[in-house]
């Protein structure tokens, strides 16, 4: 009897094999954001330009890239954006206190608008900077 009473004392201790493969899965994108770079962003005609600062390599972010994945690589730059859902033209947004908005369509980056003239926002070659710019499918 009392290796029946241990057994579902044990029991109830173990962990929910659900709750661990989610607790993996976070952990395994927390590790893969916290690899990439703390890149130098520059607002450009066809989606954002990444500077690594480290090696000055520029790597272009194009309209079409997957939300989740430009919203990891930029809050490592600008930390945490404002998330949400414009009902007017049907586009859901990131924005960050910067001026950088961030417009998507089905999960994919749609488009961008720049409200000021943050020095921490770049503008690649070819642009030229004004008090609010935008390029894709921005709305506002």
């Amino acid at each position: 009897m009392k290796r029946f009473v241990l057994l579902l004392a044990l029991a109830g201790c173990a962990p929910d094999p659900a709750q661990v493969k989610a607790k993996a899965a976070a952990d395994a994108a927390q590790a893969a954001a916290d690899a990439l770079p703390v890149y130098r962003v520059a607002v450009a005609k066809d989606g954002l330009l990444l500077t690594d600062p480290r090696g000055g390599a520029a790597r272009p972010a194009p309209f079409g890239l997957r939300q989740s994945l430009l919203l990891a690589i930029l809050a490592r730059s600008f930390g945490t954006a404002t998330e949400g859902h414009d009902t007017g033209c049907d586009r859901d947004f990131a924005r960050w206190p910067n001026g950088l908005t961030l417009w998507f369509a089905g999960g994919t980056f749609a488009g961008w608008s720049l409200a000021g003239a943050d020095a921490a926002i770049g503008v690649a070659p070819g642009l030229v900077r004004a008090p609010a710019m935008a390029a894709g499918l921005a709305c506002e």
